[in-house]
């Protein structure tokens, strides 16, 4: 069984919407922005997230459940270093270590090098980070210290980064009362620590904006009512959903095909849950309406790779016989979402679930 991990990921997990900002990225602004620590924009016109992300192909390979909320024992966060940095020093402003124009390398190496000493008053927190313990951190310290370029400063920032990062997963995991999760799993987020005064206004906002949110389940629940762990594969699908037997279906099936040979997904022996949310386009007429039992059958039919093929004569087809577990919904697509599919696929084993 593979070990326990929470991974944080500095890039974006989910983008979904065609330009502008994520709503999370709006809302870092919202509450970080006056520190200086907006984020840039993540759209789908941007080639690097056109065929979905990197940081969800990375998840889904190593059997990460991207939800924040779940109680999966694999998961991967989305975290940003500046309001991090911000929040957990309670500095008013972020701390300048980023290469921009302007920025002299006088700047840039104090500024690095205080990031650095914060970064070693962990040691005292609650939830401790001992950095002045580990050998690498001394080679991180000696780089800074003895950098005569922007260049030498640049080769040690996503280092830097990088424990920024794991910090924050850390806390998220020990101390989830100092961390906010700012927008949703579905249409993107960013985990980030707060202070007190931020979390006040955090939870104030949402309180007032989603007074009867509830926390999405985490995994496919057993008979026992236990979760059996996070899905091994997650695919965002853009294209437009079909029903069985269209002139659509064909394109559709493809689409999702194309998802999974991306994702490198093999088939496997075993039992399988799926969990799917469709995104159907704004409809054309009255007449133009989907069914979501005749959404699902495409839908499953398409995933051969991943289910493997029936052994049996004939035109063979995916074994979907082998799905113990289903879960689908749909909704229109909202501004900013592509029509798609949202698709979850969890390993049952041979678990004596039935619907």
């Amino acid at each position: 069984m593979a070990a326990a991990v929470l991974v944080a990921i500095d890039a974006p997990i989910v983008v979904r919407n065609a330009t502008g900002n994520r709503a999370c990225e709006k809302l870092v602004g919202r509450y970080f922005g006056g520190y200086g620590a907006s984020c840039h924009s993540a759209n789908t016109a941007n080639p690097a997230f056109s065929g979905g992300t990197r940081a969800l192909r990375l998840a889904n390979n190593l059997g990460l459940d991207i939800d924040p909320g779940s109680a999966a024992e694999r998961c991967a966060i989305e975290v940003y270093p500046h309001p991090a940095i911000v929040a957990l020093f309670g500095l008013p402003s972020i701390v300048q270590y980023k290469n921009k124009q302007g920025r002299s390398l006088g700047l840039l190496q104090a500024e690095t090098q205080r990031l650095l000493g914060l970064i070693e008053e962990l040691g005292s927190d609650p939830v401790p980070l001992h950095a002045r313990t580990c050998p690498g951190w001394s080679d991180i310290r000696h780089a800074v210290d003895t950098a005569t370029t922007k260049a030498a400063l640049g080769r040690v920032e996503d280092s830097i980064d990088g424990v920024v990062c794991a910090y924050v997963a850390r806390l998220a995991h020990l101390a989830p009362t100092r961390v906010r999760t700012l927008g949703t799993v579905s249409d993107g987020y960013i985990l980030t620590p707060v202070t007190p005064q931020i979390a006040a206004r955090i939870d104030a906002d949402q309180n007032r904006d989603r007074p009867t949110a509830a926390p999405r389940r985490a995994g496919v629940e057993t008979p026992g009512g236990r979760p059996s762990g996070p899905p091994f594969l997650i695919l965002d699908v853009i294209g437009r959903p079909a029903s069985y037997s269209s002139a659509a279906t064909k394109p559709w099936q493809d689409a999702i095909r194309a998802e999974i040979t991306k994702a490198g997904a093999t088939p496997r022996k075993t039992r399988f849950g799926v969990r799917i949310t469709f995104r159907t386009p704004v409809p054309a007429s009255t007449n133009e309406v989907w069914d979501l039992d005749n959404l699902i059958k495409p839908a499953l039919d398409a995933m051969e790779g991943v289910f493997g093929r029936r052994p049996w004569q004939g035109l063979r087809q995916a074994a979907d016989d082998q799905v113990d577990y289903l879960e689908a919904n749909k909704h229109t697509a909202r501004q900013g979402e592509h029509p798609g599919a949202h698709i979850e696929i969890f390993d049952l084993g041979d678990s004596p679930y039935r619907l």
